[in-house]
Formats: C-alpha cells, structure tokens, sequence
C-alpha cells in the first residue's frame, strides 16, 4: 500500500532546550483518515510543524506523498492543504475573494464541492471576514480545503471553534473524502471529535506517536 505520510527515527527538541520527540516512527497509509488527539502542549502542533517543513528534525526522516517537505515544498504545496486555528486571512477580504485566489493553486479545485459545502455550512460568498464569528471563519478555511482536492489534508485544532453541529458535519464531510481516497490528519485536543469515523487515532506519549489504546 502506498505511504502518505512516513517518518523513521525521528529527533526533534526545541532550540531552546525540551525534547519533544526521540526515534519516533510513524506511517499513515494513502486514504487513511487518523485523528491525532492529545493535551495543549504535547507536541500536535510540532509534529504537523514539521510534515510541513516548517521545522528540522536532528535526526531521521520524514517523507510526505513520497516528497521531502523542505526540499520540495512547491511540489506539495498542490498535493497537500493545510488548516488550522492560527491561519488568518484578510479580514477584508471576501470569502469569493479568498476561494478564487485558491482555484489559482490547485487545478483540481471543485466549484461543485464549494457550492455544496457553502450550503452545508449556510455561508454567502459575498460575505467578507470581518462580519464573520470565529467559526464561521474556520468554516471557510474547510470548504477551501475539501474544494481543493488536494491528495492529503492535514487539520490542526479547527474543530475547538466550531458549533457541535458544524463538527458533525465536518466530520461526515472528512468521511466522503476518505471513501473517495484522499489522506487525512487531523490533529485535536477535543475527545470524541471524529474518533468514531476514523481509522485510527493516535496519541504522542514518552516522545513518540503510538496508538491511542496503547497509551
């Protein structure tokens, strides 16, 4: 079975001193849906970090569609999409605005996805950012990312601001696309929140990503 996401003996501490992760392995299989749960603090946010590139491990590799995330992070930036609590667009810009400059970067883009998503989650694309509520915002970020079509997507704490009915809907999407094969991570510090629809859910423990029932 072909690997989304393959890590081998991974290092990685701050800078400033903590070690975060000592020979961690992990694997996420092509059209896996994982949940990534675990405290504020665990190191979530580090290890999407580094699947990103956004950071450098000391030691051991990581291998993201079969690409290194650092040195071929154009290539993957159309392969992969990324959401998360901390991204932020142009309180002036218009949710039109924000998903046409999108369409621009994956040519696989859905309109007919968005259309249906801007329902499901009752949003006008004539709004702008600012006369939207936290989750509404995060709404946008999702309907862009499912649009997408990218092959794997990779989601960081989006749920904490949704409505518990926005969240079973998300969750019921990410399902649609998981059967239609794409890759998802999705890492949350919210139990309950997709566990049941998942393939696996993982946690990080003594500086590596086990599974969930093992911890």
């Amino acid at each position: 079975m072909k690997r989304s996401i393959f890590i081998e003996n991974l290092d990685y501490s701050y800078p400033l001193g903590g070690k975060i992760f000592q020979q961690m392995n992990l694997c996420i299989n092509e059209g896996e849906f994982v949940v990534l749960l675990g405290k504020n603090g665990v190191g979530k946010s580090t290890l999407i970090n580094l699947i990103l590139g956004f950071r450098t491990p000391k030691n051991g590799t990581i291998s993201v569609l079969d690409l290194d995330p650092k040195l071929n992070a154009i290539e993957l930036r159309e392969k992969m999409f990324f959401i998360s609590h901390s991204i932020q667009y142009d309180e002036y810009s218009s949710i039109e605005f924000i998903l046409n400059n999108l369409k621009i970067l994956y040519r696989n883009y859905c309109e007919k996805k968005e259309k249906k998503l801007l329902e499901l989650f009752d949003l006008d694309k004539s709004y702008y950012l600012y006369q939207l509520s936290l989750g509404q915002k995060a709404r946008v970020q999702i309907i862009a990312a499912i649009a997408s079509n990218a092959q794997f997507l990779l989601i960081d704490e989006i749920t904490a601001v949704l409505d518990p009915l926005a969240r079973y809907d998300f969750s019921k999407v990410l399902v649609e696309e998981k059967n239609d094969g794409r890759t998802i991570l999705m890492a949350t510090n919210i139990p309950g929140d997709s566990e049941d629809d998942s393939d696996r859910v993982l946690c990080i423990k003594d500086n590596k990503v086990i599974d969930y029932e093992a911890a």
